[in-house]
């Protein structure tokens, strides 16, 4: 009988952690953008719209609302937040001993200026002007807490 040989996985568990983390902290993300739209101007419930004109274009705007353009801003916002994740976990092992609240708040907004002022800003200023720094910034933020209660224990 041939013999198999079991390799253990050692760093896609951590990826794994770490997607899932990112995918958990985009659904705060959303649900506060939502929220903010409900009780505020409404210009943060379009987000997924406002994230679908970078990928669909500017005509995705014309009409914003809770069309297929907002599933498809919606599915880039849970990707990115994804890849946030997975850049977390791979640099959690360097940071857990700076303390798990304060560098996953660090992180978050890092994630925001890396993400909403030099690359959103790239593809559309008014975009991100539109949406607001209490939209996105308390989002993030919050998203980096579901960070910190995900890795409290590691």
């Amino acid at each position: 009988m041939p013999q198999v040989n079991v390799v253990e996985r050692k760093h896609v568990p951590k990826l794994d952690r770490g997607l899932l983390a990112g995918l958990v902290a985009g659904a705060v993300v959303w649900a506060w953008a939502l929220l903010i739209g409900a009780l505020g101007s409404g210009a943060a419930a379009d987000y997924g719209s406002f994230v679908s004109a970078s990928v669909l274009g500017p005509d995705a705007l014309d009409s914003p609302g809770f069309g297929l353009d907002w599933l498809v801003g919606s599915a880039v916002h849970f990707v990115v937040w994804a890849l946030i994740g997975i850049v977390w976990a791979l640099l959690w092992p360097k940071l857990r001993k700076y303390g798990v609240l304060s560098t996953s708040l660090l992180f978050a907004l890092a994630a925001y200026v890396v993400v909403v002022q030099i690359i959103g800003r790239l593809i559309d200023p008014e975009m991100v002007s539109a949406l607001g720094v209490t939209g996105l910034l308390f989002g993030y933020l919050f998203g980096g807490l579901a960070f910190a209660f995900r890795y409290r224990t590691e």
